[in-house]
């Protein structure tokens, strides 16, 4: 089923980019699938970290002329593009970054070391900052002609509009790019919970070799 992230690969391709420097997330998961899903059309190119992701994509700004596209996960993730997004705003050259947020359920919570990534990126990325909140926002993404080339020093959800002398770098934001939107976690303590837990419990219980990642 295509689901938001498949769009917003899609409109990369459209505007002509062959490579996305990211690192990988749970916050870009649906992304990183979409990005599988079109091996051989578009090439994800992992950093070991997203501070070498960002200076990658500014990095390829500078020496194609292109686009430069880095993406990484919420939190730490989006903080540690910070230096390589100055480093394509201070040098004029176009990066479009896309970074993973929490689920909009738990939006405000401080869940999993969560950012306020508008306020975060919006001296970085003066030209557009925005968030995807829902599968309906994206349409902003959609619409959107061609590549930021050329954007305006003033206020996406991932990128957009008018011309201006200088570039710059562009920012989005997605709480998890899939559709439909996730639902909210049952409450700690409510029967449902109680079920799933007991339900993980036989999975562990009737396992051999049995591997858990924590944190």
């Amino acid at each position: 089923m295509r689901n938001v992230a498949d769009g917003i690969i899609e409109r990369a391709q459209a505007w002509g980019v062959e490579r996305i420097f990211g690192y990988a997330g749970d916050g870009v998961d649906p992304l990183l699938g979409a990005l599988r899903r079109r091996e051989g059309e578009i090439e994800l190119i992992t950093a070991r970290h997203e501070e070498m992701a960002a200076f990658m994509a500014t990095g390829h700004a500078k020496y194609t002329g292109e686009v430069g596209v880095c993406l990484a996960t919420q939190g730490p993730g989006g903080v540690h593009l910070l230096t390589g997004l100055y480093d394509a705003k201070l040098d004029g050259k176009p990066v479009v970054a896309i970074v993973g947020h929490v689920v909009t359920t738990a939006l405000g919570s401080g869940y999993q070391q969560e950012v306020e990534l508008p306020t975060l990126l919006k001296d970085v990325c003066s030209s557009y900052v925005g968030e995807l909140v829902s599968p309906n926002s994206s349409t902003r993404w959609w619409t959107m002609p061609s590549a930021p080339r050329s954007p305006p020093l003033a206020p996406p959800a991932s990128s957009s509009r008018t011309t201006s002398s200088r570039r710059s770098c562009r920012t989005s934001s997605t709480p998890m790019a899939s559709c439909p939107a996730p639902r909210s976690p049952p409450c700690p303590g409510s029967s449902l919970a109680r079920t799933i837990w007991d339900r993980a419990a036989e999975v562990l219980n009737a396992g051999q070799r049995i591997a858990l990642l924590v944190g």
